[in-house]
């Protein structure tokens, strides 16, 4: 009898053993089906993170790139504002001083000076145009006109006027130096003298009378 169920049990182990086997590989193939589908459930799950964070770095850029576009025209939009601030009251300045100049008004008296005095110079009467220029500067000078206004009246004939100064002064030297030599009766001399001042200053009148009476004087007259 022991022997019968020896054999039996011997019988049933490979039984037991495939059975045991199955079993394993049902396990197995179980615990492999899981490991794919866990697999791929978490490969989507970090393909969705991936994409949600590339998504963001993008959207990022594009608002940084939208704020550096919308700061470049605020720049640009305020260059333009400034310039166009800065030619507007460059405008209103020049309009202003244009309007000044239009008020300013020069006074009759000094109009009528300067034109006789430009009349005398113009026609070699550089005596008179001396002295009418030297009426007018002292007649802006004390005018209520301003500063301004002042210099631009003055120095549109002080030129002339120094010039006049210039030419009757040289002139008289020679004409002074002919009445000393016709005093000490240096005749030929005291003639080239007053040559020299009529040539200068040919309106001379002093030169010219006594140029004319030295001549008589010396026989050269005809």
């Amino acid at each position: 009898m022991q022997k019968m169920s020896h054999n039996n049990a011997k019988q049933n182990n490979p039984k037991k053993t495939f059975l045991y086997f199955k079993i394993f590989s049902i396990i197995l193939i179980i615990v492999l089906i899981i490991s794919i589908s866990f697999g791929c459930k978490l490969k989507e799950k970090f393909l969705k993170i991936f994409n949600l964070k590339s998504s963001q770095t993008t959207q990022e850029t594009s608002g940084q790139t939208s704020l550096q576009t919308d700061s470049q025209q605020n720049v640009s939009k305020n260059d333009s504002e400034n310039q166009g601030g800065s030619s507007t009251s460059t405008s209103i300045t020049e309009t202003n001083e244009n309007k000044n100049k239009e008020k300013v008004k020069i006074p009759e008296d000094i109009k009528k000076l300067i034109i006789e005095a430009d009349k005398y110079y113009n026609d070699g009467e550089y005596s008179l145009a001396k002295v009418t220029y030297r009426k007018a500067e002292i007649a802006i000078k004390s005018s209520n006109l301003d500063e301004n206004t002042k210099k631009e009246l003055i120095d549109s004939f002080y030129k002339k006027y120094l010039n006049s100064r210039d030419i009757v002064d040289s002139s008289r030297i020679h004409y002074a130096n002919a009445m000393q030599l016709q005093y000490e009766t240096n005749y030929k001399q005291a003639l080239e003298e007053l040559e020299k001042a009529l040539k200068i200053y040919p309106k001379y009148k002093e030169a010219q009378e006594a140029y004319e009476n030295l001549k008589v004087l010396m026989g050269l007259s005809k």
